[in-house]
C-alpha cells in the first residue's frame, strides 16, 4: 500500500513538475501584424504571409528556411497544399487565388475568382479540385491543374466561413454566416443535406476522421460535436456552452483526445482527456493548430491578430481543471 502510495504521489508530482516549466512563446519573424492565417506542413514547417511575401518556419530548427520572393501586393487570408500537389495555393482579401510553384518557388497562375474577396480554401479534393469561398456567400468549384476558370458551386446570403473535405466519408462541408453547416457528397459533390447548428455565425469547424466526428464553433461561444456518417447523417453528441464571446477557430487531434479553441477575448483553451488548460494572449486568435514537437510535446500555432504567429507549448498553458 505504501509503494502504491509513492508511485501515485511520485507520477502526480513529476506531471506538476513537467506543468511548471515554463517557456517562452515563439513569434515568427517578419511578420505582418495584420497577418490572418498559416498553413502546417507535415507539423514540420509553418507557411504565413510576411509582409509582401511568403515565409517557412521549420519548428525543430527555430528558424526560417525558405522564402517565396513574389511580391503578394494583397492581404492573404487563405494557405492550402498537400504532399501530392505540386503547388501551393494563396487566396487573397481582394479576391484573387494565387498558384505558385513548389519546385520554382515562382507563381505559376492568379486566378480572379471574386471580388468581394476570398475568405477559405478547401482542402484539395480527388488530386485535382479545389473549393474557394468567398464573403458575399458564393463558393467556386476550380479544377486547379488546368486553366480553367473558376465555376459557380454554391450560393448563400452570409460570408462563407470554413470549408472541410474527408477523404474517408467523401464529404465536403460548407460552414456560413447563416449558422449552418451545407453536405455534399463526391464524386460529383451534389447537395446531400444541411444542418442548422446556431441562429449566429459557424466560425470554423473540423471533422475528425478517427472517429467520424464533426465539430464547429461560433458566435454563441458553444462548441457542437456529432457523429457524422458517408451520407451526412448526424448523431449529435454534445454543446459545450465554453465562452460568453466568439468562438473564432477549432482544432482537434487524437480521435478528439485534444480540443484547441482560439477566442475573440484572446483566450486560447486546450481540452484533453484528462484536464483543460488556458492561456490569455494579446489579441484575437483566428487560428489554432495543434502539432507535436519531436513527436511527445503538444504545441498550438496560434494566428493572433494585430501580433502574429505564435507557438503556444502546452506545458506553458495555465491549469484550469481536471475531468
Amino acid at each position: 500500500m505504501k509503494l502504491c502510495f509513492t508511485i501515485v504521489f511520485f507520477s502526480v508530482y513529476s506531471s506538476l513538475n513537467i506543468l511548471s516549466q515554463k517557456t517562452e512563446l515563439t513569434t515568427l519573424p517578419d511578420y505582418d501584424s495584420g497577418v490572418s492565417t498559416f498553413f502546417i506542413i507535415d507539423e514540420a514547417v509553418i507557411c504565413y504571409p510576411a509582409g509582401d511575401h511568403l515565409q517557412f518556419w521549420d519548428i525543430k530548427k527555430n528558424e526560417i528556411i525558405d522564402t517565396y520572393q513574389y511580391s503578394l501586393n494583397s492581404k492573404v487570408v487563405a494557405l492550402i497544399s498537400n504532399n501530392e500537389s505540386e503547388y501551393l495555393f494563396a487566396g487573397t482579401k481582394e479576391g484573387d487565388l494565387l498558384v505558385f510553384s513548389k519546385q520554382t518557388k515562382n507563381l505559376v497562375y492568379k486566378k480572379e475568382v471574386d471580388s468581394s474577396g476570398i475568405t477559405s480554401l478547401s482542402p484539395i479534393i480527388y488530386k485535382s479540385r479545389m473549393l474557394i469561398g468567398c464573403s458575399n456567400g458564393k463558393v467556386y468549384e476550380l479544377n486547379i491543374n488546368g486553366q480553367d476558370e473558376p465555376r459557380l458551386f454554391y450560393n448563400c446570403e452570409e460570408s462563407i466561413t470554413a470549408i472541410q473535405y474527408s477523404e474517408k466519408l467523401d464529404l465536403a462541408l460548407i460552414a456560413s454566416g447563416e449558422g449552418v453547416v451545407e453536405f455534399f457528397k463526391g464524386p460529383a459533390f451534389n447537395w446531400l443535406t444541411r444542418t442548422k447548428v446556431s441562429k449566429k455565425w459557424i466560425r470554423d469547424l473540423v471533422v475528425d476522421e478517427t472517429k467520424n466526428r464533426l465539430f464547429a464553433v461560433g458566435d454563441e461561444g458553444v462548441l457542437w460535436e456529432w457523429k457524422v456518417d458517408k451520407d451526412g447523417g448526424l448523431t449529435f453528441l454534445r454543446s459545450q456552452n465554453v465562452w460568453s464571446n466568439w468562438i473564432l477557430s477549432i482544432d482537434v487531434k487524437q480521435g478528439g483526445g485534444v480540443v484547441a479553441m482560439g477566442g475573440l477575448n484572446h483566450k486560447l483553451l486546450v481540452y484533453t482527456n484528462f484536464a483543460s488548460y488556458e492561456m490569455k494572449l494579446k489579441g484575437p486568435i483566428t487560428q489554432a493548430e495543434i502539432i507535436k514537437d519531436k513527436g511527445t510535446q503538444l504545441k498550438i500555432v496560434c494566428c493572433v491578430h494585430e501580433v502574429g504567429i505564435q507557438i503556444v507549448p502546452l506545458v506553458d498553458m495555465k491549469y484550469k481543471s481536471s475531468f
